[in-house]
């Protein structure tokens, strides 16, 4: 036999009898690779989804919209401020547009991690595992540390728990018509905040409102919806800091009432930074430049890169392209903007 490599030869492991015909299969290397590639292109993650309260397209739509609105939506009008109103309307646009696909980027890596490794659903941080551990030989070993650094997403949940998953994606899917909305709504208060106030526009724009019953009452509306949306909005955090709160609890009291604690403990934390905090808005262009650019603008073009790397990238690999060039601007956003906004804070300071 030469060094070429040869049939695989299966058949009966028993001795037969030389007046037995015995089958033998030959089964080529190819044709092992043909067989698990057509397996994983029959295997569907959302046929495979065991869910107890599936959620419809408007309720997935809601929630993406509640987790999208925040409190950061009343400091849009000070970001005008600094930006102007024609760049900043057509800025705001731009950057909503590019998150927008970024999160497209986030659920097409997970969909095909998904098929490759035949699991049903895989949140944000498990998609970085995912892709890094089946990535460049060079960055797997750092797969576990990278899902340590990235455990927070909220695109990825939305899509894993939809009745209909994929009415998620498309032109007229949920996430282009909740990011849409989104982006109109984050425009509108800016644009029109400024407008009134100008210069004197303050970090958030409920406190440039006068002390009148419309006022009042907008401001109680304000506070009732943030108070109703703050469940979803304290999703994220909890599931980053229970797990290992957890792991440190022994006795079943201390598990029972464990959860409740730690949830007391970060909600005293946050309403306290509210109110002894001077500089609002300092405070959220910090947040948004050093947290909201990584996980936005950093992360998804870079596990889009990872997980299709080297032979998935389009022709010419104009998807590496892209995404480098998405890195890039996000990266000078992260820099500048937290420079900017640590440089804001401390001059406020010093008045």
């Amino acid at each position: 036999m030469n060094d070429e490599k040869q049939p695989l030869l299966t058949g009966p492991s028993t001795p037969t009898e030389s007046n037995e015909t015995q089958i033998v299969e030959l089964v080529s290397e190819s044709n092992v690779h043909s067989n698990e590639e057509k397996r994983k292109a029959e295997y569907h993650p959302a046929s495979e989804r065991c869910l107890e309260h599936p959620t419809s397209n408007f309720d997935t739509l809601i929630h993406l919209l509640k987790g999208n609105i925040g409190t950061g939506i009343l400091a849009m009008p000070d970001a005008f401020k600094n930006a102007g109103l024609i760049f900043g309307v057509f800025g705001t646009l731009l950057m909503g547009a590019i998150c927008t696909h970024c999160m497209h980027i986030l659920v097409e890596c997970s969909h095909e991690l998904c098929i490759r490794n035949q699991r049903p659903a895989l949140s944000f941080s498990e998609v970085v595992e995912d892709a890094v551990a089946s990535g460049p030989v060079f960055l797997r070993p750092y797969a576990k540390k990278m899902k340590n650094v990235v455990n927070v997403f909220l695109v990825l949940p939305l899509e894993n728990n939809m009745k209909t998953p994929e009415d998620f994606g498309g032109w007229a899917g949920v996430l282009n018509t909740g990011m849409v909305i989104v982006a109109a709504l984050y425009t509108a208060i800016g644009f029109f905040g400024y407008l009134k106030y100008g210069n004197h526009v303050r970090g958030s724009i409920t406190l440039n409102l006068p002390d009148d019953l419309l006022a009042q009452s907008v401001r109680t509306m304000m506070a009732a919806a943030i108070f109703l949306s703050y469940g979803l909005q304290f999703y994220v955090p909890m599931n980053i800091v229970w797990p290992y709160v957890k792991s440190k609890l022994t006795s079943e009291t201390a598990l029972k009432y464990g959860e409740t604690f730690t949830r007391l403990i970060m909600v005293t934390i946050t309403f306290t930074a509210a109110a002894l905090i001077p500089n609002l808005s300092g405070i959220i262009s910090l947040v948004g430049a050093f947290s909201s650019s990584a996980l936005a603008l950093i992360f998804p073009p870079a596990i889009e890169i990872i997980t299709f790397w080297p032979d998935k990238l389009g022709k010419h690999y104009w998807k590496l392209w892209k995404d480098v060039l998405i890195i890039i601007f996000g990266f000078t956003g992260f820099v500048f903007g937290t420079y900017a906004s640590i440089e804001d804070i401390l001059n406020r300071q010093n008045i």
